[in-house]
């Protein structure tokens, strides 16, 4: 995210964006590789050329190149020659150029480091503060990395928490805002907007940790949604009892889908196709609000399926329990949801004229 104002660099007083910033970090780092390279093959070539004109040993040749790019001031390990002292004015022209050059790219390349280091955070925390409705998730596990990639690829506004440095870094995009730190502290839940946020995402190792964030979490904000993961059915229970409203096991999930392949193999494959082909089936939520054209007429007065080509697969009134396939004739008011399965186009097209 580009940031509204330049931040000012270290060197000069000159302002460069982060984008500048980074560029010139990895100009700095390029040019100090190089430096360090043009030293090396200066240290060999004035060694090899000790040995050939003055024919000193290895070890003497070696010791004259280190005491002359040191400018400790000893004396020449032996007499030198003409063309001896040409090549130590040409050693100590090129070799100490090149130690001022590598010298002055690595004070920078730390400065410069450091300040790429502090707009970074700065910047994090100016995304951070602009978030609303979004969701947190809590643990960047196999789970968590899952979770972030299926809402990225939604547009959904995501913050991951984590106490792990490593996994962060395998964060699929650089603009993902995150918080190195223990997501059962409560300041980083508060730095990570939870306040503001739309929904909780625990997916922490531990199922102890994930009891606990759901009660601080629903402490802080007690309308937010919270969908953890459990390990164990005595688990799952003291989550639901904590005020988590949705309770996912990855367990429970898996030995379900494998008992599916068995049973209702020609099922699983087609949902498997639609998944892997991308055939942009979509199942969707929609809220019927208040002074909508739904509101007060029947699915078939609708026309939901001739117009928008979307199936309804279930309907939720405001207050009762899910009505699953409904009838034509099925009903609908202001605070419904409908549950609809069709092309990601339809969905949208239908929201927007609903």
């Amino acid at each position: 995210m580009a940031p509204t104002r330049p931040e000012r660099a270290a060197q000069g007083g000159a302002t460069l964006p982060p984008q500048l910033l980074e560029v010139e970090y990895q100009r700095r780092l390029r040019g100090t590789r190089q430096g360090v390279a043009a030293i090396g093959a200066i240290i060999l070539a004035a060694t090899a050329g000790y040995r050939l004109i003055e024919g000193w040993s290895l070890t003497d040749s070696l010791y004259m190149v280190f005491i002359t790019l040191s400018t400790v001031g000893f004396r020449e390990v032996h007499p030198l020659s003409p063309a001896g002292q040409y090549l130590t004015i040409g050693l100590i022209l090129t070799g100490v150029a090149s130690f001022a050059y590598v010298a002055a790219n690595f004070s920078r390349l730390v400065v410069e480091g450091e300040l790429r280091k502090l707009v970074g955070r700065r910047r994090m925390q100016k995304e951070l503060s602009r978030l609303r409705d979004h969701f947190i998730i809590c643990g960047f596990g196999r789970v968590g990395s899952q979770i972030c990639r299926n809402l990225r690829a939604e547009s959904v506004p995501i913050v991951v928490i984590d106490v792990d440095a490593n996994a962060l870094d395998a964060l699929p995009e650089a603009s993902v805002p995150f918080i190195h730190g223990d997501a059962v502290d409560e300041a980083n839940l508060l730095a990570a907007g939870l306040p503001r946020a739309r929904g909780l995402l625990l997916t922490l190792s531990n199922e102890a940790d994930n009891v606990y964030v759901t009660l601080l979490a629903k402490d802080l904000h007690r309308d937010i949604l919270v969908v953890a993961r459990s390990i164990s059915e005595q688990g799952e229970r003291r989550l639901y009892a904590a005020g988590a409203d949705r309770v996912v096991s990855p367990e429970r999930i898996g030995a379900t889908s494998m008992s599916n392949s068995v049973l209702r193999p020609t099922v699983v494959e087609f949902t498997e196709t639609v998944a892997r082909h991308n055939l942009e089936l979509q199942l969707e939520e929609h809220l019927i609000p208040a002074g909508s054209s739904l509101d007060g007429r029947t699915i078939q007065e609708c026309r939901i399926r001739s117009e928008f080509g979307l199936m309804v697969v279930g309907v939720v009134p405001p207050e009762g329990e899910m009505i699953f396939n409904p009838e034509p004739g099925t009903p609908l008011q202001a605070g419904a949801t409908l549950i609809m399965l069709g092309r990601r186009e339809d969905l949208v097209r239908f929201a927007a004229v609903t």
